[in-house]
Protein backbone atom coordinates (compact mmCIF):
# COMPACT_ATOMS: atom_id res chain seq x y z
CA UNK A 1 0.00 0.00 0.00
CA UNK A 2 1.73 3.52 -0.95
CA UNK A 3 0.63 5.97 1.66
CA UNK A 4 -2.13 8.16 0.32
CA UNK A 5 -2.03 11.99 0.46
CA UNK A 6 -4.62 14.44 1.84
CA UNK A 7 -8.17 13.59 3.02
CA UNK A 8 -6.95 9.89 2.37
CA UNK A 9 -4.61 10.02 4.74
CA UNK A 10 -6.17 11.64 7.60
CA UNK A 11 -8.69 9.04 6.94
CA UNK A 12 -6.45 6.32 6.86
CA UNK A 13 -4.57 7.88 10.53
CA UNK A 14 -7.83 8.37 12.43
CA UNK A 15 -9.14 4.98 11.18
CA UNK A 16 -6.11 3.03 12.37
CA UNK A 17 -6.22 5.13 15.90
CA UNK A 18 -10.11 3.95 16.37
CA UNK A 19 -9.24 0.65 16.06
CA UNK A 20 -5.87 0.77 18.10
CA UNK A 21 -7.52 2.69 20.70
CA UNK A 22 -10.83 -0.24 20.39
CA UNK A 23 -8.35 -2.68 21.43
CA UNK A 24 -6.96 -1.04 24.24
CA UNK A 25 -10.23 -0.20 25.82
CA UNK A 26 -9.88 -3.99 27.20
CA UNK A 27 -6.63 -3.96 29.42
CA UNK A 28 -5.90 -7.16 31.44
CA UNK A 29 -2.92 -7.22 34.09
CA UNK A 30 -0.95 -10.07 31.73
CA UNK A 31 1.13 -9.76 29.11
CA UNK A 32 0.43 -12.67 26.79
CA UNK A 33 -1.89 -14.49 24.37
CA UNK A 34 -5.50 -15.70 23.94
CA UNK A 35 -5.85 -19.02 24.33
CA UNK A 36 -9.47 -20.58 23.49
CA UNK A 37 -10.74 -23.40 25.61
CA UNK A 38 -12.32 -26.25 25.38
CA UNK A 39 -15.69 -24.86 26.86
CA UNK A 40 -15.38 -22.15 23.88
CA UNK A 41 -13.84 -19.47 26.36
CA UNK A 42 -11.19 -17.21 26.07
CA UNK A 43 -8.43 -17.60 28.75
CA UNK A 44 -5.24 -14.68 28.85
CA UNK A 45 -2.70 -17.96 29.30
CA UNK A 46 -0.40 -18.16 26.72
CA UNK A 47 2.84 -16.80 25.83
CA UNK A 48 2.82 -13.66 23.30
CA UNK A 49 3.26 -15.00 20.11
CA UNK A 50 4.84 -12.99 17.66
CA UNK A 51 5.92 -13.28 14.36
CA UNK A 52 9.70 -13.26 15.42
CA UNK A 53 9.14 -16.22 17.94
CA UNK A 54 7.19 -17.73 15.81
CA UNK A 55 10.11 -17.57 13.44
CA UNK A 56 12.97 -18.70 15.85
CA UNK A 57 10.65 -22.12 17.17
CA UNK A 58 9.85 -22.62 13.50
CA UNK A 59 14.19 -22.54 12.61
CA UNK A 60 14.66 -24.91 16.06
CA UNK A 61 16.01 -22.09 17.94
CA UNK A 62 15.25 -23.27 21.71
CA UNK A 63 13.60 -20.10 23.02
CA UNK A 64 13.04 -21.19 26.98
CA UNK A 65 9.88 -19.69 26.67
CA UNK A 66 6.55 -22.68 27.31
CA UNK A 67 3.81 -21.95 26.13
CA UNK A 68 2.50 -20.91 28.96
CA UNK A 69 4.53 -18.31 30.15
CA UNK A 70 2.55 -15.09 30.51
CA UNK A 71 4.98 -11.59 32.65
CA UNK A 72 3.53 -9.49 35.24
CA UNK A 73 6.12 -7.30 34.39
CA UNK A 74 7.20 -5.32 31.00
CA UNK A 75 10.89 -6.08 31.55
CA UNK A 76 10.49 -9.50 32.42
CA UNK A 77 9.03 -9.56 29.25
CA UNK A 78 11.61 -7.82 27.03
CA UNK A 79 14.46 -10.01 28.60
CA UNK A 80 13.09 -12.91 27.77
CA UNK A 81 12.70 -11.55 24.37
CA UNK A 82 16.48 -10.45 24.73
CA UNK A 83 17.46 -14.14 25.91
CA UNK A 84 15.92 -15.58 22.55
CA UNK A 85 18.49 -13.20 20.20
CA UNK A 86 21.01 -15.05 22.56
CA UNK A 87 19.39 -18.04 21.72
CA UNK A 88 19.55 -17.33 18.13
CA UNK A 89 23.18 -16.16 17.59
CA UNK A 90 24.10 -19.20 19.50
CA UNK A 91 22.09 -21.85 18.42
CA UNK A 92 21.52 -20.88 14.51
CA UNK A 93 24.74 -21.71 11.93
CA UNK A 94 24.91 -19.12 9.79
CA UNK A 95 23.59 -16.15 12.66
CA UNK A 96 27.43 -14.37 11.70
CA UNK A 97 29.21 -13.88 8.59
CA UNK A 98 32.62 -13.38 9.92
CA UNK A 99 34.44 -12.21 13.23
CA UNK A 100 33.61 -9.11 13.09
CA UNK A 101 29.76 -9.38 12.46
CA UNK A 102 29.67 -11.99 15.43
CA UNK A 103 31.74 -9.23 17.52
CA UNK A 104 29.14 -6.68 16.76
CA UNK A 105 26.68 -8.77 17.46
CA UNK A 106 27.44 -9.72 20.75
CA UNK A 107 28.08 -6.25 21.97
CA UNK A 108 24.70 -4.58 20.14
CA UNK A 109 22.97 -7.57 21.96
CA UNK A 110 24.76 -6.85 25.33
CA UNK A 111 24.05 -3.18 25.40
CA UNK A 112 20.29 -3.71 24.70
CA UNK A 113 19.89 -5.07 28.15
CA UNK A 114 22.14 -2.28 29.56
CA UNK A 115 19.94 0.28 28.08
CA UNK A 116 16.40 -1.31 28.39
CA UNK A 117 15.74 0.97 31.85
CA UNK A 118 16.07 3.99 29.85
CA UNK A 119 13.90 2.99 27.03
CA UNK A 120 10.64 1.62 28.95
CA UNK A 121 8.41 3.81 31.39
CA UNK A 122 9.10 3.07 34.74
CA UNK A 123 5.31 3.87 35.78
CA UNK A 124 3.81 1.02 33.52
CA UNK A 125 6.08 -1.48 34.31
CA UNK A 126 3.31 -3.40 35.93
CA UNK A 127 0.70 -2.77 33.40
CA UNK A 128 -1.86 -2.39 32.51
CA UNK A 129 -1.06 -3.81 29.19
CA UNK A 130 -3.35 -4.01 26.39
CA UNK A 131 -4.78 -6.05 22.99
CA UNK A 132 -2.09 -5.22 20.03
CA UNK A 133 -1.54 -6.45 16.29
CA UNK A 134 1.92 -6.95 16.14
CA UNK A 135 1.68 -7.46 12.15
CA UNK A 136 -0.37 -4.41 10.78
CA UNK A 137 0.85 -4.21 7.20
CA UNK A 138 -0.77 -3.11 4.26
CA UNK A 139 -0.86 -6.44 2.97
CA UNK A 140 -3.41 -7.60 6.53
CA UNK A 141 -5.58 -3.99 6.04
CA UNK A 142 -8.26 -3.81 3.38
CA UNK A 143 -9.63 0.00 3.20
CA UNK A 144 -12.61 1.73 1.28
CA UNK A 145 -11.80 3.72 -1.57
CA UNK A 146 -11.48 6.90 0.76
CA UNK A 147 -8.78 4.95 2.65
CA UNK A 148 -10.83 3.95 5.45
CA UNK A 149 -9.77 0.51 7.06
CA UNK A 150 -12.61 -1.74 6.84
CA UNK A 151 -10.91 -4.65 8.16
CA UNK A 152 -7.74 -5.98 9.48
CA UNK A 153 -6.98 -10.12 8.53
CA UNK A 154 -4.65 -12.51 10.12
CA UNK A 155 -5.74 -11.63 14.18
CA UNK A 156 -3.33 -14.52 14.79
CA UNK A 157 -0.35 -12.52 16.07
CA UNK A 158 -2.27 -10.43 18.88
CA UNK A 159 -1.10 -10.75 22.06
CA UNK A 160 -1.88 -8.01 25.02
CA UNK A 161 1.30 -6.22 25.05
CA UNK A 162 2.86 -3.16 26.86
CA UNK A 163 1.04 0.04 25.36
CA UNK A 164 4.36 1.19 24.62
CA UNK A 165 5.35 -0.83 22.21
CA UNK A 166 2.66 1.00 19.45
CA UNK A 167 3.34 2.85 17.58
CA UNK A 168 2.87 4.49 14.06
CA UNK A 169 3.82 1.08 11.38
CA UNK A 170 7.10 2.22 9.52
CA UNK A 171 5.09 1.54 6.30
CA UNK A 172 3.01 4.88 6.85
CA UNK A 173 6.09 6.71 6.03
CA UNK A 174 6.77 4.88 2.52
CA UNK A 175 9.67 3.15 3.25
CA UNK A 176 10.45 -0.73 4.87
CA UNK A 177 12.48 0.19 8.48
CA UNK A 178 15.71 -1.07 7.12
CA UNK A 179 15.18 1.29 5.02
CA UNK A 180 14.81 4.43 7.04
CA UNK A 181 18.13 5.77 7.68
CA UNK A 182 19.97 9.24 7.24
CA UNK A 183 17.45 11.71 5.83
CA UNK A 184 14.61 8.51 5.24
CA UNK A 185 14.08 8.54 9.52
CA UNK A 186 12.84 12.05 8.94
CA UNK A 187 9.90 10.86 7.09
CA UNK A 188 9.50 8.50 10.08
CA UNK A 189 9.51 11.59 12.39
CA UNK A 190 6.72 13.32 10.36
CA UNK A 191 4.53 10.54 10.37
CA UNK A 192 4.69 10.36 14.19
CA UNK A 193 3.79 14.06 14.64
CA UNK A 194 0.92 13.52 12.46
CA UNK A 195 -0.46 10.39 13.49
CA UNK A 196 -0.11 11.83 17.06
CA UNK A 197 -2.16 14.55 16.16
CA UNK A 198 -5.13 12.41 15.05
CA UNK A 199 -4.65 9.88 17.28
CA UNK A 200 -4.91 12.66 20.33
CA UNK A 201 -7.86 13.56 18.95
CA UNK A 202 -9.42 10.15 19.04
CA UNK A 203 -7.60 9.58 22.12
CA UNK A 204 -9.82 12.82 24.01
CA UNK A 205 -12.73 11.26 22.27
CA UNK A 206 -13.13 7.89 23.48
CA UNK A 207 -10.78 6.96 26.48
CA UNK A 208 -12.94 8.14 29.47
CA UNK A 209 -12.03 8.86 32.49
CA UNK A 210 -8.41 9.06 31.27
CA UNK A 211 -8.53 11.21 27.99
CA UNK A 212 -4.98 11.36 26.23
CA UNK A 213 -3.55 8.79 28.33
CA UNK A 214 -2.43 6.55 25.57
CA UNK A 215 -1.50 9.36 23.37
CA UNK A 216 0.73 10.49 26.08
CA UNK A 217 2.20 6.92 26.45
CA UNK A 218 2.97 6.80 22.77
CA UNK A 219 4.24 10.16 22.67
CA UNK A 220 6.85 9.00 25.59
CA UNK A 221 7.80 5.66 24.05
CA UNK A 222 8.77 7.27 20.35
CA UNK A 223 10.64 10.39 22.13
CA UNK A 224 12.77 7.51 23.82
CA UNK A 225 12.80 5.30 20.77
CA UNK A 226 11.05 2.29 21.93
CA UNK A 227 9.89 1.95 17.86
CA UNK A 228 13.31 1.27 17.14
CA UNK A 229 13.93 -0.74 20.36
CA UNK A 230 10.70 -2.69 19.89
CA UNK A 231 12.30 -3.56 16.24
CA UNK A 232 15.19 -4.91 17.76
CA UNK A 233 13.37 -7.37 19.17
CA UNK A 234 10.43 -8.02 17.03
CA UNK A 235 11.83 -7.77 13.36
CA UNK A 236 13.87 -10.44 11.71
CA UNK A 237 15.84 -7.61 10.33
CA UNK A 238 17.35 -6.32 13.39
CA UNK A 239 19.37 -6.15 15.59
CA UNK A 240 22.30 -4.86 15.06
CA UNK A 241 21.61 -2.63 12.11
CA UNK A 242 18.87 -1.18 13.87
CA UNK A 243 20.68 -0.11 17.24
CA UNK A 244 23.57 1.48 15.36
CA UNK A 245 21.38 3.23 12.71
CA UNK A 246 18.43 4.71 15.70
CA UNK A 247 19.98 3.98 19.25
CA UNK A 248 23.26 4.19 19.31
CA UNK A 249 23.32 7.61 18.20
CA UNK A 250 21.23 8.88 20.85
CA UNK A 251 23.01 7.52 23.47
CA UNK A 252 26.95 7.88 22.02
CA UNK A 253 26.96 9.36 18.79
CA UNK A 254 30.51 9.41 18.65
CA UNK A 255 30.62 5.43 18.95
CA UNK A 256 28.96 5.23 15.79
CA UNK A 257 31.61 5.53 13.11
CA UNK A 258 35.38 4.81 12.40
CA UNK A 259 37.52 4.18 15.63
CA UNK A 260 34.47 4.92 18.04
CA UNK A 261 32.58 1.72 16.47
CA UNK A 262 35.59 -0.78 16.89
CA UNK A 263 36.43 0.43 20.50
CA UNK A 264 32.52 -0.11 20.99
CA UNK A 265 32.67 -3.33 20.06
CA UNK A 266 35.88 -4.39 21.22
CA UNK A 267 35.11 -3.69 24.73
CA UNK A 268 31.65 -4.45 24.85
CA UNK A 269 31.43 -7.69 23.38
CA UNK A 270 33.49 -9.71 25.72
CA UNK A 271 30.52 -9.13 28.81
CA UNK A 272 28.40 -10.62 26.36
CA UNK A 273 29.47 -14.10 27.43
CA UNK A 274 32.65 -15.91 29.35
CA UNK A 275 35.31 -17.08 26.62
CA UNK A 276 34.69 -14.60 23.73
CA UNK A 277 37.38 -14.99 21.66
CA UNK A 278 36.33 -18.83 21.52
CA UNK A 279 32.62 -18.54 20.75
CA UNK A 280 33.85 -15.93 18.00
CA UNK A 281 35.92 -18.94 16.52
CA UNK A 282 32.94 -21.36 16.72
CA UNK A 283 30.63 -19.11 15.24
CA UNK A 284 32.91 -18.80 12.03
CA UNK A 285 33.53 -22.50 12.11
CA UNK A 286 29.91 -22.94 12.23
CA UNK A 287 29.38 -20.75 9.25
CA UNK A 288 32.15 -22.18 7.31
CA UNK A 289 30.87 -25.78 7.95
CA UNK A 290 26.97 -24.56 7.40
CA UNK A 291 28.16 -23.19 4.00
CA UNK A 292 30.36 -26.67 2.88
CA UNK A 293 26.95 -28.73 4.09
CA UNK A 294 24.51 -26.12 1.71
CA UNK A 295 26.97 -26.10 -1.55
CA UNK A 296 26.55 -30.61 -1.05
CA UNK A 297 23.11 -30.65 -0.86
CA UNK A 298 22.39 -28.51 -4.04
Amino acid sequence: MTPPLGNKRTNLYRSLARIMLDAASHPQEKIGSLTVLDSGELSLSNRPFTPRLALLENKGIPTGIPKNRCYSTTEAFLYDRLHCLDQELTYQPDAVRNADDAQGRMAVQAMLRVITPSIIQDDLRHGPFFFCWTDISPSNLTVDKDYNITAIIDPEWCCFLPMETQHPPFWLSGHTADDLEGEKEKDFEKVCVEFLEIFEEEDRRQSQPRPGFYTSVMRRAIQRNMPWFWADINDPRGPYDFFVEHLQPWFAPEQTQGKGAINFQEIIAPYWTPQSAEFIQNKVCERQDWKLRARTTK
